[in-house]
């Protein structure tokens, strides 16, 4: 199937209900369909059967491209608008599109790293793309449908083949047809090219559930669009709900109270976030901590909202740590934890987190494939499961410190610091050490006037071994991250050199 099915069936199911918003403008399903269709022949025949890039925030041409991408039958690759010059023509020169499509706040620095990538590469603005003859997507389910750049935290990001199978696999797995009340709106504030921003299009339109768009994320006025819109689904990531609820400490008057599920992941969120969220929030607000890759077209465990206060009320420890959690795996989706060895971990058991299912990438646009010859995915995210299922990450593999033949895992040692009523936050690399191969560093937020580094190393050293305890203590304002708020260790490293 093309993913243009998910959207022919909503407008066949409600076509004049609103599908898309944004703060000047909004569609029906029925006018979101002939849109995309008519576009669609404009963009085959500008691109030549090649890709389309994208450059832009969340406008109502995201989801116009991303649908007539797909009745054009060519791949949408939305690029990082926040990169520069010379990254962009990196990511060009990567992509090969046949057309970039820009926005105009980005059009001059797209227009001058496109003429370095190719002279006869076509640089527009979505106004000049005008409609054609509607046409009806072609039928080929291991086609891409998207192609979308990883992060990059800890190397050079990939480009991630999403077929239409993936997808739609992911959005039937997942979601009901045309399930949404007449009055559900989700407000989505990721940009077009995380894999939450096509995911959350996707299923939403599936649902009959209107989406708006946020172009930029402000914690304010989330919270007032949430308001004026009456929002009743979202998802953002930890730093974002960190950010929000900052506010509400200022402005409880701001309380979502037409909020009913509230999505957060993107990357790790420590339990005392989760906890000052169940705290801060109206009760009425579904908390869901959902897990996914680019490579698994979205989420691939969940923890619900039943979860949440499950957890958050219970005295059991085994069931109160499952906050900390992921939650359990959506249908279609396998986990399994592979241990160094190469042995399956059991319950509770620490590993490389490895996943199968339908809506996993098989390969990369350069670079090969993503699965092994099983069709696992080898995350290299470690973890483990416990009894009942419940999926636990604890880092990354590329993240582990050695320290004198010990692989010391940095998440622990940050969870740890964290619990300090000086920390705000803190992030902790391995740096180099001529005698034990690597220290540990700790870069840490918080009120350094009144916790000294020292107060910090014995804080660590009663909860932890000895040789966890970090020998370099770096005070910063604010953690390195990138734009979706996940902890770029090599730039930690970088502030420590």
């Amino acid at each position: 199937m093309n993913i243009d099915i998910l959207l022919e069936m909503a407008a066949g199911a409600e076509p004049n209900r609103q599908a898309v918003s944004t703060e000047t403008d909004t569609v029906t399903y029925a006018e979101l369909q002939l849109g995309a269709q008519r576009l669609g022949s404009t963009l085959a025949q500008l691109s030549g059967g090649r890709a389309i890039t994208y450059i832009g925030t969340a406008s109502m041409d995201f989801p116009r491209l991303l649908f007539a991408a797909a009745c054009a039958g060519v791949p949408l690759i939305p690029l990082n608008y926040r990169v520069k010059e010379d990254e962009y023509q990196r990511l060009l020169e990567v992509a090969q599109p046949g057309l970039v499509v820009v926005q105009d706040r980005y059009r001059e620095i797209a227009e001058r790293a496109a003429a370095r990538v190719s002279t006869g590469l076509a640089v527009l603005h979505p106004r000049d793309l005008k409609a054609g003859d509607a046409v009806d997507a072609p039928m080929d389910p291991d086609s891409p449908a998207v192609r979308l750049f990883t992060s990059g935290t800890t190397k050079a990001p990939k480009l991630v083949n999403l077929s239409h199978d993936n997808l739609v696999g992911y959005v039937l797995e997942t979601v009901p047809a045309a399930s949404a009340e007449a009055g559900e709106a989700a407000l989505l504030a990721a940009p077009p090219y995380h894999i939450a921003g096509i995911a959350n299009v996707l299923t939403s339109i599936y649902r009959c559930r209107r989406v708006h768009l946020m172009a930029q994320f402000e914690p304010k006025a989330w919270l007032e669009i949430v308001r004026e819109q009456r929002i009743s689904h979202a998802m953002v990531v930890p730093t974002m709900l960190a950010r929000i609820l900052d506010v509400l400490e200022q402005q409880p008057d701001l309380a979502p109270e037409t909020l009913v599920n509230l999505a957060y992941g993107g990357s790790r969120a420590p339990l005392g976030l989760v906890e000052r969220a169940l705290r801060m929030l109206p009760e009425t607000v579904g908390l869901v901590n959902a897990f996914g890759l680019t490579e698994t077209s979205s989420t691939v465990a969940m923890l619900s909202p039943r979860d949440h206060v499950a957890a958050w009320r219970s005295s059991d420890p085994g069931v109160r740590r499952r906050l900390g959690s992921v939650g359990r795996t959506v249908p279609g989706i396998e986990a399994r934890i592979v241990r160094d060895d190469g042995m399956a971990a059991g319950p509770d058991e620490h590993g490389e987190i490895r996943l199968r299912g339908g809506q996993i990438s098989t390969g990369y646009a350069v670079g090969g494939r993503t699965v092994d010859d099983d069709n696992w995915l080898h995350t290299g995210d470690l973890g483990y499961l416990d009894g009942d299922g419940y999926l636990f990450i604890t880092g990354r593999r590329d993240d582990l410190i050695i320290r004198a033949g010990e692989n010391i895992n940095p998440t622990e040692i940050e969870d740890v610091l964290r619990l300090h009523d000086g920390v705000s936050d803190a992030l902790v690399v391995g740096v180099p050490d001529p005698e034990w191969g690597e220290q540990i560093a700790a870069v840490v937020c918080g009120r350094q006037d009144d916790t000294a580094a020292d107060d910090l190393r014995q804080w660590v050293r009663d909860r932890l071994a000895g040789f966890k305890v970090p020998t370099v203590i770096k005070w910063v304002d604010d953690l390195p991250r990138n734009d979706m708020g996940k902890p770029v260790r090599a730039r930690a490293r970088a502030m420590l050199a």
